[in-house]
This record gives C-alpha cells, sequence and structure tokens, in this order.
C-alpha cells in the first residue's frame, strides 16, 4: 500500500511539476484521456451490468442468503450469455478488420509485384472530321422520305 501512494505521489509531482515533458504526457493520456474516453462509450447496460456487480460484491453471501440460488443461478446464466455476445461481437470485428487488412495488402503487394508490360504502346487516336459538305441543302435525313404535308404534321 505504501508503494502504490508514493507512485501516486510521484506521478501527481510529474503532472504538477512537468506538464510539458514527454511523462508527463504519457501519464496524462494513460490516466485522464483513455478512461474518460472508456467512460464516454459506456451505454445503460453496462452501468446496470456495473451496479448489479457492486451490489453483489458489497452483499456477498447475504444476497446468496435471501435471494436463493435459482436467483444466483438464473443471474450468472444471464451473465453468460452477455459475455458469449460480447465475446461474438469481437470476432466478428477481428474477423472484419483482418479481411479489410489482407484486401489492403493483397492489393499493395499486387503494385509491388506487377511487370511492366515490355511492348506496351499507345494506339494514335483517330480524329473525326467535322467539317460538313459545301452543298449540303438537303433536307433532314429524318424526314428526307416524308412528303411536306407530312413534315408539317410530325413536327
Amino acid at each position: 500500500m505504501i508503494a502504490f501512494v508514493g507512485f501516486m505521489a510521484a506521478v501527481m509531482l510529474v503532472l504538477l511539476f512537468a506538464p510539458a515533458s514527454a511523462a508527463a504526457r504519457l501519464l496524462h493520456r494513460q490516466l485522464v484521456e483513455l478512461p474518460l474516453e472508456r467512460l464516454a462509450r459506456m451505454e445503460r447496460h453496462h452501468l446496470i451490468m456495473l451496479m448489479i456487480m457492486v451490489g453483489f460484491m458489497i452483499g456477498g453471501g447475504e444476497i446468496m442468503a435471501l435471494m436463493g440460488p435459482e436467483i444466483i443461478a438464473t443471474y450468472a446464466l444471464d451473465l453468460s450469455i452477455y459475455l458469449d455476445l460480447v465475446m461474438v461481437s469481437y470476432a466478428v470485428s477481428v474477423a472484419r478488420q483482418t479481411r479489410t487488412a489482407l484486401a489492403h495488402l493483397r492489393g499493395s503487394f499486387s503494385r509491388l509485384l506487377r511487370r511492366p508490360e515490355a511492348g506496351r504502346r499507345r494506339r494514335a487516336v483517330r480524329k473525326q472530321d467535322r467539317s460538313s459538305p459545301a452543298n449540303d441543302d438537303e433536307t433532314d435525313p429524318a424526314f428526307g422520305n416524308l412528303r411536306p404535308h407530312a413534315m408539317l404534321m410530325a413536327a
């Protein structure tokens, strides 16, 4: 206990008197920022589970005597189901991250291993002649076979 109190006193002294040092930044990140980030991610069901666990830790054997073993077994089953769900969600998350990382690595390695093609040449691009003929006095080709009164009806 004395070692823990001495360690915490040293941490507080570093944080107070040398806040710009690398050690103070590391301690601040590990002891302040990360726990606050974890607390910010907590949801309602986490808090409920925490309160129930605190109650069981404080009560201990008295809760077992008052509630009976059936309630405790039900609670243990509920906790095991919750922990199974947490483990499945972690497994799915790891699988997704692994798949993403492997796809990224495959793309990186395929770019590195790709050989430049030796006979690769550019093709000549033909430009289309956009000039119109000088004697362009014909009617619209779509209406070329229609009689003049049919052209008025189509328009």
